[in-house]
């Protein structure tokens, strides 16, 4: 197994520094996922689902988190539908 990771000492603190940038690891992925059996792929794809679940999850309970965010989110809406709109360019005159 590679050693993609790094232990670091920096100010006292020990840093997990990754050896391989996010692509490099998408690549390997990629070529690890070509080379598996079908029962091995349909694994491998639900661990992947379930994590892309869990991320999604924790994103929207940030989110949701936020005081008056839910209320705000339901008051844009609204304001969608009605066609409430205001040009970006009218707030954001230096873009």
């Amino acid at each position: 197994m590679r050693d993609y990771f790094k232990i670091e000492e920096s100010e006292g603190l020990e840093k997990i520094r990754v050896a391989m940038n996010t692509e490099q690891m998408r690549i390997e992925i990629k070529q690890y996922a070509d080379s598996l059996s079908v029962q091995n792929l349909e694994i491998v794809h639900k661990v992947l689902l379930e994590l892309a679940n869990r991320e999604s999850l924790a994103a929207t309970e940030e989110l949701l988190a936020v005081p008056g965010f839910l209320e705000d989110l339901q008051e844009s809406e609204g304001d969608l539908a009605k066609g409430n709109l205001t040009n970006w360019r009218q707030i954001r005159t230096d873009v």
